[in-house]
């Protein structure tokens, strides 16, 4: 577990390298904290990173000029039927590198478990592209994050303990009611697989939700 603190500062070093900050979208559940500035009352895991498919060759290339890259931690390779994103330690902070596509109003991420031997996609329609990300910044530094009120709602859909505390704070900290229950309706159409590796490896799919 990490500090919020460090967090920012990865958010920071990341975002600051040349024009990466362009193609990415930080997300998952210290952004909201960050969005309004406020301490979380709760430790963290990791950044969460949505990147452009047609970046994320950059990406690992700018990992390993740093020496930053773990080819353990790349879904590149295991042998799987697509790129499913890549992971790194970075100043002691584990970073989730997800390959997005924002195509005819449909929102697709990939991403995979090493530790389950799992990976997966998602995808959603959209209405309004401000609907899911927004530009915002940390100490001067420009980046893109998802909105809150998406956060709050792929939170809403598990309700772990740590989900709890970050809806609670995203609602005392107030949202868009009007673009919530749009990206609600747009949820409801959401599409997801999971596959265990091998099945990935075969052309099959399982888990389909």
């Amino acid at each position: 577990m990490t500090s919020l603190n460090n967090i920012k500062e990865v958010i920071k070093k990341i975002a600051l390298v040349d024009d990466i900050a362009e193609h990415i979208c930080f997300f998952g559940g210290c952004m909201p904290y960050i969005i309004h500035n406020k301490e979380s009352n709760r430790q963290h895991s990791d950044i969460d990173i949505l990147v452009e498919e047609s970046y994320m060759d950059n990406i690992r290339e700018r990992l390993k000029t740093n020496n930053l890259y773990d080819e353990c931690l790349d879904s590149l390779n295991l042998d799987l039927d697509r790129d499913y994103g890549l992971k790194a330690n970075i100043n002691g902070v584990y970073v989730e590198f997800e390959p997005v596509s924002l195509k005819n109003k449909v929102f697709t991420k990939a991403s995979f478990s090493p530790f389950k031997s799992l990976a997966g996609i998602k995808s959603m329609p959209y209405i309004d592209i401000k609907d899911i990300i927004i530009p915002i910044e940390i100490d001067g530094v420009k980046i893109y994050s998802q909105t809150p009120e998406l956060i709050m709602l792929d939170k809403e859909q598990y309700k772990r303990e740590k989900d709890i505390i970050d809806i609670d704070f995203i609602k005392e900290e107030g949202i868009d009611k009007e673009k919530y229950f749009r990206i609600k309706k747009c949820m409801e159409m959401k599409k997801e697989v999971i596959s265990l590796y091998e099945d990935l490896r075969k052309g099959k799919k399982k888990n389909v939700r």
